[in-house]
């Protein structure tokens, strides 16, 4: 079972668990993810039942949340509601 401190690694991500649903009676899961530049990302995809926020800690966040694509810097939030596809990438300049 996850818990609080436990790091996913790949080539493309990192995850690092602050907070777990098992903790939260299933009201939160948190996490702090870090995404390689380039072209990897997600599929888009949606979650029936949840809401999904993305708070930029630092770099570029590049976000397709339905028919919008943006590009949010370190302090944006935005909030995806159930049912929404969507999608996230670093969009921070590959020769950096």
């Amino acid at each position: 079972m996850i818990k609080p401190g436990t790091v996913v690694t790949s080539p493309h991500t990192r995850i690092v668990f602050e907070r777990t649903s098992a903790e939260s009676d299933g009201a939160l899961l948190r996490f702090e993810e870090t995404y390689q530049v380039g072209p990897q990302r997600p599929p888009m995809h949606i979650h029936a039942t949840q809401t999904e926020r993305f708070t930029v800690l630092s770099g570029l966040l590049g976000v397709r949340v339905g028919r919008q694509t943006n590009t949010l810097v370190a302090g944006e939030v935005v909030e995806v509601a159930p049912g929404t596809p969507h999608t996230l990438w670093n969009a921070g300049d590959p020769r950096c």
